[in-house]
């Protein structure tokens, strides 16, 4: 369900994405993580890099860990990502990307997880790992495409996958490979498709 100014731009996979505004805008959806494991992969274009901006959360709550979804994955500090997961004893373990991603360019994003460890993946490739030692939190949330306030996403966000099991690193590498071909852009200079 769309919440605040949510439009769309004919780029993205196939030429259509969510166009998130950076103070309102998200997409929400009622979704029970209750496996014990997940993979969430979407494509995002930020317009803003410089601060928190949460990309897609499970109705995320650091200050009540008790009423936390289950994931967090936002883009601050100049491109780094940040993922953050809860755990079924209501603690959190946050890590964050190796390299940084840059305004105004579509990356692929996917987080996989379960109770051993998490991976955050950039463009098809590992960015980031962390160990568990703890299962992770099994909970019914909203979904939130674009986070929320006062951290809502400023830019674009296409083809959001949530998935019940941990993918491998091969099929994380294939997905963006594969969607990479379906990512229609529009260049600043031309204004046209790319």
């Amino acid at each position: 369900t769309p919440t605040g100014t949510v439009s769309y731009a004919t780029e993205g996979l196939g030429g259509r994405s969510l166009v998130l505004n950076g103070t309102n805008s998200n997409v929400r959806s009622e979704v029970d993580i209750k496996k014990g494991a997940f993979t969430i992969s979407l494509w995002f274009n930020a317009t803003d890099v410089t601060t928190l901006r949460r990309i897609v959360e499970h109705s995320w709550s650091s200050s009540a860990p008790k009423e936390s979804g289950v994931f967090s994955i936002s883009v601050e500090n100049g491109g780094v990502v940040k993922a953050v997961l809860a755990l079924e004893d209501d603690t959190q373990v946050s890590f964050v990307s190796e390299g940084t991603v840059t305004a105004n360019t579509w990356h692929h994003l996917a987080l996989t997880a379960d109770g051993t460890g998490a991976k955050l993946y950039l463009d098809g490739a590992i960015a980031a790992t962390q160990a568990i030692a703890k299962p992770l939190k099994k909970v019914k949330k909203s979904l939130i495409i674009g986070g929320s306030p006062p951290a809502v996403f400023n830019g674009m966000i296409d083809a959001v996958k949530l998935y019940n099991v941990m993918l491998t690193p091969i099929q994380i590498g294939e997905k963006y490979y594969k969607e990479r071909q379906k990512l229609v852009k529009i260049t600043a200079q031309e204004g046209n498709r790319a």
